[in-house]
């Protein structure tokens, strides 16, 4: 499957916006289109990411990257850009999705997963570990739809043997 094209990811990264404010207890702002609570809210979302001493990124459904943190944009810097790329194509490099995916399992189950996964480097090289940490990214608590998954990435290579 290709890169979805820009028209669509407009779309996932509004539904995305929507989503926070909704969460802020905002949303008739959106609907209104008020810049001072947006700017607030993308404010504090920018913040949150860029503290983060790991990685974090929020893909949609078909797993294509929709947003990442700094710290994540720095370990995988031989793969840019990420966004609007399928995570599996732009961290390993690959055809088709991770085997052992604890993304694709929350996407199919609707509950958090995590797993052990390699981390790789320029041409694909072994450059440590990570402990991926899956979160369904909830559009309606009442049904349970999900529009992605909120991946939460630990370098644990200091504690695993490469």
């Amino acid at each position: 499957m290709a890169v979805e094209k820009a028209g669509t990811m407009v779309d996932k990264l509004e539904a995305v916006r929507r989503w926070i404010f909704a969460v802020a207890g905002r949303g008739d702002s959106v609907e209104r289109g008020d810049a001072a609570p947006q700017e607030m809210v993308m404010h504090f979302l920018n913040s949150l990411l860029a503290g983060l001493p790991d990685g974090l990124s929020i893909l949609d459904r078909d797993l294509t990257i929709l947003l990442t943190n700094p710290v994540l944009e720095k370990w995988y810097a031989h793969a840019m850009p990420l966004v609007g790329r399928r995570c599996f194509e732009a961290y390993y490099g690959r055809s088709e999705p991770c085997v052992l995916c604890p993304t694709a399992r929350t996407l199919a189950s609707g509950i958090g997963s995590d797993e052990t996964v390699p981390r790789t480097g320029p041409g694909g090289a072994a450059a440590g570990w990570f402990h991926l940490y899956s979160i369904p990214f909830i559009k309606d608590p009442a049904t349970g739809e999900t529009l992605g998954v909120i991946e939460y990435v630990r370098d644990i290579s200091g504690r695993v043997a490469v």
